[in-house]
């Protein structure tokens, strides 16, 4: 599980089905502080999701590859020889960096997240938190352009903070964009149900 949670594409990716680590677990923290829920609540439940979606996730997909097919499985999902045999395969472990690559880049990681966290804690005007630095740089963030997004949400809040100040910010600027998001997760759900749907029963 650690070396999956080390690739880029499982911890910066939320269209990914098994990615977005990053992204949820923060998300979790988030809405914990907004809904005055304790932290380590949060953590136990990251933590019981961790041991438990995998071992159901195989299992799954074992027995529905028995079911309908592991060809059609697979091709239809678009993963190739994944879950199974990719995932068991000698060669996607032996890809990863040994541990030993990775002390010089996680030490300069930490050091950089570190003084982007001392900065942004300690001076109001400084706009930048380690979180956007580490998926700035990441691969994903490269690919699907995250930056764009970001970006653009910054330079309204921005604006909004100075021109209607936190009042505005948090009468209508959280509001709304709690609404997009809301929506989106919406559309998310209904299409996911379409799509087990469309799986099982093709119209």
């Amino acid at each position: 599980m650690s070396v999956i949670f080390v690739r880029t594409m499982g911890i910066d990716t939320p269209s990914y089905g098994w990615g977005g680590n990053l992204f949820g677990s923060f998300g979790s923290y988030r809405m914990a502080s907004l809904t005055g829920v304790s932290n380590k609540d949060i953590f136990k439940t990251l933590m019981a999701v961790i041991v438990i979606v995998p071992i159901i996730t195989l299992v799954s997909a074992i027995m529905i590859g028995y079911g309908f097919g592991t060809r059609v499985w697979y091709q239809s999902r678009g993963y190739g020889d994944g879950i199974i045999s990719h995932l068991a395969s000698a060669w996607y472990y032996n890809e990863q960096p040994a541990a030993g690559s990775l002390t010089e880049p996680l030490v300069v990681g930490f050091v950089i997240a570190g003084a982007l966290s001392i900065l942004h804690s300690r001076f109001v005007w400084f706009p930048f938190e380690p979180i956007g630095w580490i998926l700035g740089w990441s691969y994903s963030s490269i690919l699907f352009g995250y930056w764009l997004p970001f970006l653009i949400a910054w330079v309204i809040k921005f604006a909004t903070l100075r021109i209607g100040g936190s009042k505005a910010y948090e009468s209508t600027g959280l509001p709304l964009f709690g609404g997009i998001a809301g929506g989106c997760m919406l559309g998310i759900l209904v299409g996911g149900i379409i799509g087990v749907f469309r799986f099982f029963v093709p119209f």
